[in-house]
């Protein structure tokens, strides 16, 4: 009985020890984590900030692109598309229309950056965008814009 008892005890205490080493583990790798995040919270890498000795140049402007994004193909966004059913659709849309979907897919402007240029609402730029893909998914479900 005696041998029972002290070998069970001596399992407990193991079996202790081993929880107790992956409580201290699961908790360390969850605070290492959070003293990580922290640290890239506090120390963000800013590209716009102007250098110490320059202050117009920023280290942004010190990196190079390698993809040109010049658009030599056409200016417009019928230049760029080559399914006729879709060149018909978009011929159907009015000009505030068209021109909104030319400027955010074709020159990737925001929809508060659309409006300013036109000066118009965000809310209205948002609205003639979803009526002109409406009216582009109208036409390819059945075969034409419904005015």
């Amino acid at each position: 009985m005696d041998m029972v008892d002290s070998t069970f005890q001596s399992h407990y205490m193991k079996v202790k020890k081993i929880k107790y080493i992956s409580n201290l583990i699961h908790f360390f790798s969850i605070d290492f984590d959070k003293r990580i995040r922290k640290d890239q919270y506090r120390n963000l890498l800013v590209l716009d900030k102007s250098l110490s000795n320059d202050l117009t140049t920023s280290p942004r402007d010190l990196i190079i692109d390698e993809h040109n994004y010049n658009i030599t193909f056409g200016n417009s966004l019928l230049d760029h598309i080559e399914n006729e059913r879709l060149v018909k659709a978009l011929k159907q849309l009015t000009y505030k229309q068209f021109r909104v979907l030319e400027m955010i897919y074709l020159e990737n402007y925001s929809l508060k950056e659309v409006a300013d240029l036109l000066q118009l609402t965000p809310q209205n730029i948002s609205k003639h965008h979803r009526t002109a893909l409406e009216k582009i998914y109208k036409y390819f479900t059945r075969g034409r814009v419904d005015d």
